[in-house]
């Protein structure tokens, strides 16, 4: 009975995080306190796209898109998310990924220095698709000087 009862909460949670394995499945608590760090360089000026995040049902359509928030802004120059239509990256052992041959709108994040800025920067940001927490990123930016 508790197997049974078991394999129905997991099932629960996989359901609610659009099938993902349960192991992949973050509490906020757990995200909120291990922000993943990314490091990215930029060119004094030049935008960069940072990363992106999408959320795709098995059949490729749209689940939702993920929700972005700037927890921390960059010091140095700006931050955004923008919805943008790019490839997803899903492992060859997931069942979406099919859905990396063609492209799908995304949540992206982009950082522009400011003018002349050279040195180091970073951003923190929050990405939600709920009803799944996907996490937090500390992105550590290094400004070198224009091309």
């Amino acid at each position: 009975m508790r197997r049974a009862v078991r394999f129905l909460v997991l099932l629960g949670v996989c359901f609610l995080a659009a099938c993902q394995t349960p192991e992949s499945v973050k509490t906020a608590s757990e995200v909120a306190s291990k922000p993943q760090v990314m490091y990215r360089v930029s060119y004094a000026g030049q935008q960069i796209y940072a990363g992106h995040w999408y959320n795709l049902n098995v059949d490729c359509s749209i689940n939702n898109i993920p929700e972005g928030t700037i927890l921390k802004p960059p010091a140095h120059g700006v931050a955004q998310f923008k919805v943008i239509e790019d490839y997803s990256n899903y492992s060859s052992t997931n069942l979406r990924s099919p859905c990396n041959k063609q492209k799908s709108k995304s949540l992206a994040l982009f950082y522009t220095p400011e003018k002349g800025y050279t040195g180091d920067d970073s951003v923190l940001v929050k990405v939600v698709s709920p009803p799944t927490m996907f996490g937090q990123w500390n992105y550590q930016i290094r400004v070198e000087p224009a091309r």
